[in-house]
């Protein structure tokens, strides 16, 4: 590709060769897609995270205050606090819990839910 371009006081001329070309790095392999071209698509292997990962993925330090508040008779580190929920009965008691520390939007109960029953934290199947 030649760029040939002039410049003077009243005009500007360049002839650039031009071509859209997008590339991107994932890992060790670089992936480049001209135009016109389908892009290969790339899927992330994701591992669980941990019982303890969730918690704070999710809660904020103050839900996890309050949440240590409600269960005053454990020690308060994420380690103690996990085979705690693991206790739990039901999806609904461990719901009540989440609105009862200010946690009550559906959607990120659910995630939440989701990721700890992955991680082998609660009895119950979500």
């Amino acid at each position: 590709m030649q760029n040939r371009g002039s410049a003077s006081g009243f005009d500007t001329a360049v002839d650039q060769e031009c071509e859209n070309l997008i590339c991107t790095h994932p890992g060790n392999n670089a992936t480049c897609v001209s135009e016109g071209q389908a892009a290969a698509t790339v899927v992330a292997q994701t591992a669980n995270l941990t019982c303890e990962q969730c918690i704070t993925k999710f809660l904020t330090p103050q839900h996890i205050q309050r949440l240590f508040g409600i269960l005053d008779d454990f020690p308060h580190t994420l380690e103690n606090l996990c085979p705690v929920l693991h206790g739990i009965a039901t999806e609904q008691e461990f719901r009540q819990l989440l609105d009862d520390i200010g946690f009550s939007q559906p959607g990120l109960q659910d995630r939440l839910l989701s990721c700890l029953s992955k991680a082998g934290a609660l009895f119950f199947e979500f």
